[in-house]
């Protein structure tokens, strides 16, 4: 009995909330009684979904009578959507939210530096994986196809 071929895997369309990675913060925690590692940590997501994606790229655009883009604003929002954990605490000893407001007005810039440059370098493998599984490259035309039309049978009808 003949086996059927394969079935080729399909391109994901879905980014994966499981997929995270973590990071080391720089510097030495400073929490009070600092209950874990010398360092904080944060986990992040590795992948992010096309809407978030669009939501970083416009958190930082300023409509008006002129052009402004606010590159602050969108990496704050890229730090608050990825980010899944992390160890900071306030004075109190409790956990600090993760929210844009916390990120862009609270965090220190060595932090923000270290979250945004790491989960930047991550969206990038990400963005590279996703157009290395295409099946074509960007622009090119499909494989038997014509440029008048994508079927590859034949229309019996005569165009008009």
């Amino acid at each position: 009995m003949a086996t059927a071929p394969p079935i080729p895997v399909p391109i994901r369309r879905f980014a994966d909330p499981d997929a995270v990675d973590t990071v080391e913060l720089p510097g030495p925690c400073s929490c009070p009684g600092s209950p874990h590692d010398p360092h904080d940590t944060a986990v992040y997501r590795t992948q992010l979904g096309g809407g978030e994606r669009q939501s970083i790229a416009t958190a930082g655009s300023i409509n008006g009578f002129g052009s402004y883009y606010d590159h602050e604003a969108a990496e704050s929002q890229l730090i608050a959507v990825a980010l899944r954990s992390w160890t900071l605490q306030n004075a109190k000893g409790e956990p600090m939210p993760i929210t844009f407001d916390v990120v862009h007005r609270r965090l220190d810039a060595a932090t923000r530096k270290a979250l945004s440059d790491t989960i930047n370098d991550a969206h990038q493998d990400q963005l590279r994986a996703e157009m290395a599984m295409l099946p074509k490259a960007p622009g090119a035309r499909s494989p038997g196809s014509s440029r008048v039309n994508g079927s590859r049978r034949r229309s019996t009808r005569a165009r008009k």
